[in-house]
């Protein structure tokens, strides 16, 4: 079945957040039909090179393990006679105090030795392989997609961003701050890039989504809470204000 690369990317304050379904998707990158690149504006050069080499870096990822799982059997299938005939040489030529162990443990691990050589040949072979060609020829054809919801996004992080500071956002988040809420917005989404923010929560940034349920889930005032989402906004890059805007979307 072919497949479209979808590829996501939010210009926020101080980086980029760049999500495909290349990276949660099992992929045959042989059926890989075309790149899509759905952004808020049009994208300067830097961006550009920067997703081309996050989208590159999937691709040799998918190639990588395609090719290890098409090859898996053929390698299992020669390590274990590879396993065979050491053992039975061992056993037959080599005559020893100790019988079998030896021979096990030596045919044990030149079996797995010959299964993790030819598992590296196949990554090298991957790399360079018609494969990453045409994804390469594929994504300098990337069609270019201007998004008027992640341009809602950008403009409602950034808004929040400059108005609250990482106390009060935590605060707000929290209801430690009862008096003041986020403003009232509402975001219609597409089902394919909900997906895609889903499957980065659970799988990419499980930080983010672990406080996404605890803001959820806070129904009163919980000072704990806030001082939580400061520490980790200060110590592990936690983002408030995308936070912020996953609550309020709905997410």
């Amino acid at each position: 079945m072919l497949f479209d690369v979808e590829a996501y990317i939010l210009k926020l304050k101080h980086y980029d957040l760049t999500l495909s379904n290349l990276e949660y998707r099992n992929v045959n990158p042989e059926d890989i039909k075309s790149f899509r690149i759905h952004s808020a504006n049009m994208l300067d050069d830097e961006t550009r090179d920067n997703l081309d080499s996050y989208l590159i870096s999937k691709s040799e990822i998918t190639v990588s393990h395609f090719l290890q799982d098409k090859h898996y059997i053929p390698r299992l299938l020669i390590s274990a006679l590879v396993f065979l005939l050491v053992y039975f040489f061992l056993s037959l030529v080599v005559r020893d105090p100790i019988p079998m162990l030896d021979e096990l443990i030596a045919a044990l691990l030149l079996s797995v030795l010959t299964f993790l050589g030819m598992s590296k040949r196949d990554i090298r072979l991957a790399r360079e392989s018609k494969l990453m060609y045409d994804i390469r020829k594929k994504l300098a054809n990337a069609e270019l997609i201007q998004e008027d919801y992640l341009n809602s996004i950008e403009e409602y992080i950034y808004e929040i961003s400059s108005k609250y500071s990482i106390l009060e956002i935590s605060d707000i988040l929290s209801k430690t701050d009862e008096l003041t809420q986020l403003e009232d917005v509402s975001f219609t989404l597409p089902e394919a890039f909900i997906q895609i923010m889903k499957s980065y929560l659970h799988k990419t940034n499980k930080a983010l989504d672990y406080y996404l349920k605890q803001v959820k889930d806070c129904k009163k005032r919980d000072e704990k809470l806030s001082a939580r989402l400061v520490r980790s906004a200060t110590n592990e890059s936690l983002d408030l204000y995308l936070l912020a805007f996953l609550f309020k979307a709905g997410f």
